[in-house]
This record gives structure tokens, C-alpha cells and sequence, in this order.
């Protein structure tokens, strides 16, 4: 008896696919998007916050309330406009080859390198993707987003797949990349 094959796809990776088809983020996704510098912004923050209590408190100390209540607003307003931006970027697809540094890439420097059709070599330096093992050499599927000069992988599927005809983007993913790209 032959032992069965281990599914490259997992089954996240597969509701990332189905929704990246339509041209939409998913939930975890987006908020990972929305929310990735609050955490930076935090780590910062706090320790600050500790520093400068004593100096707050000694000159401020009827508006101590002001100043965070004009924290919690500065961050409730980079998280909307983050939240804005997002909602409203084109997702893109292509078809590349993983390159043969993708392994040492993405295990050391954080990044996936994949080739395109015209031999353009594209780092995703972010990656909201679930980790999965990419052979050097094989086309995938891949849907990102793009910011400038930096890519974003949010999902990507084996060409060869069985169920790649199913990941491909479908009629609402092309209207939704026409509607936010002009």
C-alpha cells in the first residue's frame, strides 16, 4: 500500500487563494495589513511612556488625561487611513518561477524571490502568506499587492496543481483591479 501524498496547499492557504481570486483580502489578511505598525508603535511607545511618566506627571498633571487621550486619537487615525489605503489597493496575479535562491532568501533575509515571463527578478520582502515549501525551478501562481518598490505575498499555489484552474482569478477580480487602478 503506497502512503499518500502530503498537500502542499494547506487548507489556509486554499481560503487565501479563494478570496485573493476575487480580487479581496481576507479578514486576517487585511487586519494584519491595517494593524502591522501599531505593534512597532507600541514596542515603542511603552518604554517611552515609563521614561517620561515622572516628567508628565510633574508638569502635566491636570492634563495628563489630554495627552493620552490625544495618543489613543493619533493612533485611531493612522489605523483609519490605513484601513482606508487597503481597502482600496489593486491586488495583482501572476504566473512566476521561484528561483533557485528562494530557500536561503526566505529562511535568512526574509524574502521569497521569484522570476517572471520577461526574467524580472521580484523579492517579496513581506509575506502574509502561510508557509509552505517552494522547489526552485517550479511556476506558481501568486497573488500580491505592490507599494512602490516593495511586494507584499499574500497567497501562491503550485502552476501544476490540481486545483489551480480553480485559484486562477475570476471575472470580479479583474473588474476590482480596473475600479482601483483608475
Amino acid at each position: 500500500m503506497e502512503k499518500p501524498k502530503r498537500e502542499v496547499v494547506s487548507p489556509e492557504m486554499r481560503t487565501r487563494l479563494l478570496a485573493n481570486r476575487q480580487g479581496a483580502l481576507t479578514s486576517a489578511q487585511w487586519r494584519e495589513l491595517v494593524f502591522e505598525p501599531l505593534i512597532t508603535l507600541l514596542l515603542l511607545l511603552v518604554p517611552a511612556i515609563i521614561v517620561l511618566r515622572s516628567t508628565l506627571l510633574a508638569f502635566v498633571v491636570g492634563a495628563f488625561w489630554l495627552v493620552g487621550l490625544a495618543g489613543v486619537a493619533a493612533v485611531a487615525l493612522m489605523i483609519f487611513f490605513r484601513a482606508r489605503r487597503y481597502a482600496r489597493i489593486p491586488l495583482y496575479h501572476a504566473v512566476m518561477t521561484s528561483d533557485a535562491e528562494t530557500r536561503f532568501l526566505w529562511k535568512f533575509r526574509g524574502g521569497n524571490r521569484f522570476v517572471t515571463a520577461n526574467e524580472e527578478v521580484v523579492r517579496f520582502t513581506r509575506r502574509l502568506a502561510p508557509a509552505m515549501p517552494v522547489q526552485a525551478g517550479a511556476p506558481y501562481l501568486l497573488y500580491y499587492l505592490r507599494e512602490g518598490n516593495t511586494y507584499t505575498l499574500l497567497s501562491l499555489a503550485p502552476a501544476d496543481h490540481p486545483n489551480a484552474d480553480a485559484w486562477k482569478p475570476s471575472r470580479s477580480f479583474e473588474d476590482r483591479f480596473r475600479r482601483r487602478t483608475h
